[in-house]
């Protein structure tokens, strides 16, 4: 019958006589000093002393060093595996704050942009409603903007299902043909009754 004890450097499974117990022997595989336990008639061999977890390996530890976290020499593999995923954790926590605060300045540029836009729209909208037709159109054709402009008197088309006999005035950009402003004036009455 043999003392079975683990090495507390290597972790390495020793065994060692019951008449070495108490004394001080070296660890044959990484020469640490070590004390065989005692043995008591009741306790079985394995459970002479209780075997320690094993040590984080040097990839763990490195992994935990890029990560800032502070650990002893001798942390054992789960302890430092548990230390890396709450970091991991606060790093993700951090990084998902961080988007949020983007998200948020993102939404303040935004509203920013579509405040002065539509302040922009509502410059232009003044000036249009200020304009001729004549001006509106020499505005497009400076552009390079061919259109057809249609006026008619404000609410006449309120509640108006059926264009059939209202009067439009027809302002191009282009000098077009009556034969081309019939196929319009049909085009745009269609248009008109599919809305």
């Amino acid at each position: 019958m043999t003392i079975a004890f683990t090495c507390t450097s290597c972790n390495s499974r020793l065994q060692a006589k019951p008449k070495l117990a108490g004394k001080t022997l070296a660890c044959p595989k990484c020469s640490t000093q070590l004390t065989v336990p005692e043995q008591t008639p009741d306790t079985p061999a394995s459970e002479a002393q209780p075997k320690k977890p094993p040590l984080a390996t040097e990839k763990q530890k490195d992994f935990a060093r890029e990560l800032g976290v502070d650990f002893p020499d001798d942390v054992d593999r789960k302890t430092i595996s548990e230390m890396i995923d709450e970091a991991l954790a606060k790093q993700d926590d951090a990084r998902y704050e961080r988007l949020n605060e983007l998200q948020d300045k993102e939404s303040a540029i935004r509203e920013e942009l579509r405040a002065e836009v539509l302040a922009e729209c509502d410059e232009e909208d003044a000036r249009i409603s200020v304009a001729t037709k004549e001006q509106i159109l020499d505005g497009l054709a400076q552009r390079d903007i061919g259109a057809i402009l249609v006026t008619f008197e404000y609410g006449v088309l309120s509640g108006v299902d059926d264009l059939t006999g209202e009067k439009f005035e027809l302002n191009s950009t282009d000098d077009l043909d009556e034969d081309d402003l019939k196929t319009i004036i049909s085009w745009l009455g269609a248009a008109m009754m599919r809305r």
